[in-house]
């Protein structure tokens, strides 16, 4: 079916649409489009408004490029948004906490999935929760330049395979029990510890995992030893997000919304009943007698029949004259050529003179 024939269905369907029926489908189309373009462009130019180091962020330090690695793997992946303590956290898997705020709440459940065999890999720096769930002695520094770290204390599971890996400077300059097993001239960059039946291991330049930095050296091999062979990773999510209901929104999004909003009220403003008191009606004006006496004479003229308005207009001109006090009445036998006369001449002298009320009155019955 063309479409033009589909545009009268369509035009009668909106009419009979209420008003209130109206915005509410206004509105939620403008979000859905709005929604729609989002995602068109945060998939074509990244970013996605996530913040650094999360599983869901694919600018340029992020680390969707880590996750989808991992899966590409054979690792089962998971972005977890609930809480460490709320999200039911499975032994013999790996969790990945990366520049996140973890919760004391948060910290202890990390802590005992990990001595029930659980692996967690922590990236960052100045993390307080590492100092509680390893050793207080554990401190942080910075190299200033970046630099190639290269395994140290003999073959180990987290170095398989690396020979050197691309950092940003990010060091430690202590790690208490810690054992190192990565380091850049004499400083730690990678280190683990025991705990239980699990293991912790520490990263302490987490951009060296991010999307623009893990296809330098061995960066994404370093990742593949850090979280095991085979095992499900679970990316803390929770601790990244630090404002709630719009402020956990992207700021685009926020944006967008916004400007919908406002979009939508001026919408409703142009369109719906105004609040203003009614501006009063003019009071009616005095008919145009003149030209519709004149345009009557000419069009029964033309017809060579006056003798109907002729029956009309004698009466009117009596009471007009009767009203006015004057003694110019027609008679009954005043011809009608002379009626029509007297009619224009009637209301050119008097019909303007009149009041408004006056003239409103007369409309019935004056010519």
């Amino acid at each position: 079916m063309p479409v033009s024939g589909l545009t009268p269905g369509l035009t009668n369907w909106w009419a009979r649409r209420s008003r209130t029926g109206r915005m509410v489908i206004s509105l939620l189309g403008a979000v859905v489009a709005a929604l729609v373009l989002l995602d068109g462009v945060g998939s074509s130019v990244g970013g996605g408004g996530a913040p650094a180091s999360s599983s869901l962020s694919t600018a340029a330090d992020g680390y969707a490029a880590l996750a989808s690695l991992l899966a590409g793997q054979g690792h089962p992946v998971t972005s977890l948004r609930p809480r460490l303590d709320q999200a039911g956290l499975v032994p013999g898997t790996t969790v990945v906490v990366a520049d996140a705020v973890v919760s004391g709440p948060e910290l202890a459940a990390l802590g005992s999935f990990v001595r029930s065999g659980g692996r967690a890999v922590l990236a960052g720096d100045e993390q307080e929760e590492l100092r509680q769930l390893v050793d207080p002695a554990i401190r942080w520094g910075n190299a200033g330049a970046a630099s190639l770290a290269e395994p140290v204390g003999g073959p180990s599971p987290l170095t398989a395979g690396v020979g050197s890996v691309q950092t940003t400077g990010g060091i430690f300059t202590a790690t208490g029990r810690a054992r190192p097993v990565l380091d850049s001239d004499g400083r730690t960059v990678e280190a683990e510890a025991a705990l239980g039946r699990g293991e912790v291991v520490m990263l302490a330049d987490s951009p060296v995992w991010s999307n623009q930095a893990l296809a330098r050296s061995d960066n994404a091999l370093l990742a593949l030893d850090a979280v095991g062979a085979g095992e499900r990773v679970d990316f803390a999510e929770a601790g990244h997000v630090t404002g709630s209901g719009l402020g956990a929104l992207p700021g685009p999004w926020r944006v967008a919304l916004i400007l919908l909003f406002l979009a939508w009220l001026a919408w409703v403003w142009s369109s719906g009943r105004r609040t203003l008191p009614a501006v009063p009606a003019d009071p009616d004006a005095a008919p145009a007698r003149i030209l519709y006496v004149e345009s009557m004479a000419a069009a029964l003229r033309r017809a060579g029949q006056p003798g109907p308005v002729a029956d009309l207009l004698r009466p009117n001109l009596v009471r007009q004259e009767a009203v006015r006090g004057g003694d110019d009445a027609p008679g009954s036998d005043t011809p009608e050529e002379e009626l029509m006369a007297l009619a224009r001449d009637w209301v050119r002298t008097h019909a303007r003179r009149l009041p408004v009320g006056a003239a409103g009155e007369g409309a019935g019955s004056a010519p």
